[in-house]
């Protein structure tokens, strides 16, 4: 079973990605209904523009410190996971695609481990052919203060830092409604 996960890992990350976005936001910013309309396309859930993401500073496993304000100015999704959640499998490679496909552009995947250990974290993401950052939450910490009960969760946040969309449970990230959202916060203007 356990050599399942990297073929299958392999051949997902093998498959030719079609990236098609809402010709009506290639491009250009969403507008709040716009923006919308995209969020309820994956079922994710929306905040208000008052809403702010807690802060966070985790170890990645090749030793670096990440914090939240490091990643300011990019658009990030932000997902928790561990490496016994079914869906956060299906999940991973998904996310991979659009790390390869979007990190030029200024989309920043990184995958906060809830409760295991570096190692165990280290050989899953080989396993998976994952590059995007796997960061370590070993005490649970980071996880409480997003209200990430279950797993997997995914936070949206814009280029300012603030959280646009979460999803409770697996989406369908390589489809077009994941990419149009994604399209539309990458072309928000760069913030300092």
């Amino acid at each position: 079973m356990r050599r399942v996960v990297p073929v299958v890992a392999a051949l997902l990350l093998a498959l030719p990605v079609t990236v098609r976005a809402d010709p009506a936001t290639l491009g250009r910013p969403a507008s709040r209904a716009e923006m919308t309309r995209l969020l309820a396309a994956l079922d994710l859930g929306t905040y208000t523009s008052e809403d702010t993401a807690p802060p966070f500073r985790a170890m990645s496993r090749d030793g670096r410190s990440v914090t939240l304000a490091d990643l300011k100015g990019h658009v990030v999704l932000l997902t928790f996971w561990a490496t016994w959640c079914a869906p956060c499998k299906d999940e991973l490679p998904m996310f991979e695609q659009l790390h390869r496909a979007y990190e030029a552009r200024g989309l920043t995947v990184i995958g906060i481990n809830v409760r295991e250990s570096g190692p165990v974290i280290t050989a899953f993401g080989q396993a998976l052919g994952l590059t995007f950052p796997l960061l370590a939450d070993p005490d649970g910490d980071i996880s409480r203060r997003y209200g990430a009960v279950g797993l997997p969760v995914t936070f949206l946040l814009n280029r300012s830092g603030k959280p646009v969309g979460r999803a409770v449970g697996p989406r369908p990230w390589s489809g077009r409604a994941a990419t149009a959202i994604v399209e539309a916060l990458l072309a928000e203007p760069r913030t300092q």
